[in-house]
């Protein structure tokens, strides 16, 4: 049976949901010596480097909107990835996306508000990286374009659609087609949120409606 997904955006604590936490285990990221590094630039203490912090959804937003994304970009990994490894033990998605930190920073400067997101994304293909990694990173990092704020594209967030079949969404893929499907992710929200705005309703769990 269809759910509405604008029934369950009401009842859905912004606050839990920007609290929403992770935690850095060093251990998981000993093979990344920029793990580190960047940390570091980003004002962490060697304790915390060691032992080990938590990282809230709220905490990497802050950081990333006011720090130089070639080292904050890597607390979307740790905050993304907890494990230190994306799917089943690939490292490549870890070390391909803090070598390409300053380009997709650069894509962002240029990135207004009259650009398109599927542009924008069009400019960012870089090996290793997918739409579920990059996604990430312009979210956090506040992207605003034509279609809103970046969202996050994963298979987390594909598995629910999949799972819950919204009434604003429809039947869609569990896990194939991710970056065939993400245009499609992009136009609907677009629709939805002008909508839901219409009705004062958050148009989005991550981010409330300005008053």
């Amino acid at each position: 049976m269809r759910i509405s997904l604008s029934g369950l955006v009401q009842v859905v604590d912004h606050n839990q949901v920007m609290g929403q936490s992770f935690s850095f285990n060093p251990k998981n990221w000993e093979r990344y010596l920029e793990v580190d590094v960047a940390l570091a630039k980003l004002g962490y203490t060697e304790e915390q480097r060691a032992s080990g912090f938590s990282l809230s959804r709220q905490a990497v937003i802050g950081m990333l909107q006011s720090h130089d994304l070639v080292h904050a970009a890597v607390l979307v990994l740790i905050w993304g990835y907890p494990r230190g490894v994306v799917g089943p033990g690939n490292q490549d998605t870890v070390r391909a996306t803090l070598r390409a930190a300053q380009k997709i920073g650069d894509e962002m400067a240029t990135a207004t508000g009259d650009s398109k997101l599927d542009v924008v994304i069009s400019k960012l293909l870089i090996p290793y990286v997918g739409i579920s990694t990059l996604s990430k990173i312009l979210y956090f990092a506040g992207l605003q374009t034509q279609e809103g704020r970046a969202l996050i594209y994963d298979q987390m967030v594909m598995r629910a659609l999949h799972y819950h079949r919204f009434d604003e969404y429809g039947d869609w893929p569990e896990y194939s087609g991710m970056a065939s499907s993400h245009l499609r992710w992009m136009n609907a929200n677009d629709l939805h949120r002008r909508t839901w705005q219409c009705m004062s309703i958050p148009w989005s769990t991550n981010e409330r409606r300005p008053s």
